[in-house]
């Protein structure tokens, strides 16, 4: 078997079984010569049980070990492997390897004295996993600890979550999470992002629907609390909704707020029945200084089908929330149709 990593990182397994003996060589690219050298004696137990002595020769650091291997099948399937390798050597940790498989993934153990690790891991499929890694390195006066926790599900309707938790010894990097969700339709989606880095939090959310010409929708938000820039938030929202696509009510606007504190806003409602009925109500909402929201109000009204009469009615308003400004205007126009002879 032949591996090349990194475009030129070659790796390759060389290996014989033959009457009971095996024999297996690894190249790295570390050394021009065999790397590792295994040779040792395989034994059948029973139908499910074969066991494996033999010596591990690392040939770069001059170190051997006797290695002792214990294999279970089930159902022609390798359903756990230990090995135990005992150093020859002084000042060397022992090393032992256990691998077990599970309905849906595996779990790995490893202690290698002053190395300790154990992989837990669970495949349904491409999208719906979890694996959980844990290393342990002793040092002489503490234990480094790395790990890391991640998922991902994907539910019936489409909800996608994705979760990811590190853990380092190291004082800038120390606890790493980041989690995402995302829900997709034909029309909406809802993306969610956050992330940790120690004490810093981020977030970010998108949300939208496109309904053509009748419901529109975009909203952004984004978020950070961090020691060094502290809280800071940001959201926009633009929409447009128009029922039935008919264009008798129509309601668009759109808004910018900055830490809750400066925000302005528009927003437009138009009533259109028909050219002879007509109101609109327009807002804004202005940020710091004005800090004030101003509406203005406008109404037309006629009966052209009346042959006899025609009123045509209007209403003009402006008015503002906090200062109490207050203006208005009316009026109508009576027209009579008179015959003459």
């Amino acid at each position: 078997m032949h591996v090349t990593h990194l475009g030129d990182q070659k790796y390759q397994l060389i290996g014989n079984i033959n009457n009971g003996k095996i024999d297996g060589d690894l190249h790295t690219p570390l050394s021009e010569r065999p790397h590792f050298q295994f040779h040792g004696d395989l034994r059948q137990i029973n139908e499910s049980l074969y066991d494996i002595r033999g010596e591990l020769k690392n040939d770069l650091q001059a170190k051997s070990y006797d290695v002792s291997t214990v294999i279970f099948m089930q159902n022609n399937i390798v359903d756990s492997i230990d090995i135990k390798a005992e150093p020859k050597s002084a000042n060397t940790n022992r090393l032992i390897f256990r691998l077990k498989r599970k309905k849906y993934g595996l779990l790995l153990d490893v202690d290698g004295g002053s190395f300790n690790g154990t992989l837990d891991a669970n495949v349904l499929n491409n999208l719906n996993w979890d694996v959980r890694v844990r290393t342990d390195i002793r040092k002489v006066n503490e234990v480094d600890i790395y790990q890391l926790n991640t998922f991902m599900n994907v539910q019936v309707n489409g909800n996608t979550t994705l979760y990811i938790l590190a853990e380092t010894p190291w004082n800038d990097s120390r606890i790493l999470t980041v989690k995402g969700n995302m829900m997709l339709t034909n029309t909406s989606g809802d993306v969610r992002l956050d992330h940790g880095m120690n004490n810093d939090r981020y977030h970010a959310t998108a949300k939208w629907k496109l309904i053509y010409m009748e419901n529109m929708l975009l909203k952004l938000i984004t978020e950070f609390d961090t020691m060094d820039l502290g809280k800071k938030e940001l959201s926009t929202h633009v929409f447009f909704k128009n029922p039935g696509r008919l264009y008798r009510n129509i309601d668009v606007g759109f808004d910018l707020d900055i830490d809750k504190k400066w925000e302005f806003e528009t927003n437009a409602t138009i009533g259109f029945r028909n050219q002879e009925n007509i109101d609109a109500v327009f807002v804004v909402k202005l940020p710091p200084p004005n800090n004030d929201d101003h509406r203005f109000l406008i109404s037309y009204h006629t009966n052209k089908n009346n042959k006899e009469v025609q009123v045509i009615s209007y209403v003009v308003g402006y008015n503002t929330v906090r200062t109490h400004k207050n203006y208005a205007s009316d009026g109508s126009v009576c027209i009579s149709d008179i015959n003459k002879h």
